[in-house]
């Protein structure tokens, strides 16, 4: 897996720097932004875990 660094503007995802992919790869893309999760409790670490599985297996 690689990782790349992206922005928001105007409703789609911009690339910092190129990448080589071929036109038309589909990209499944893990979003991370501050949640100001450090207050989270363990059963909504737990929420967020399985609707991210259940996302990805259905």
């Amino acid at each position: 897996m690689n990782r790349i660094t992206a922005i928001v503007r105007n409703g789609k995802i911009e690339l910092l720097e190129p990448i080589d992919l071929p036109e038309g790869t589909q990209l499944t893309i893990a979003i991370e932004y501050d949640l100001g999760v450090e207050s989270w409790t363990q059963e909504e670490w737990n929420n967020l875990s399985l609707q991210g599985l259940n996302s990805l297996w259905r």
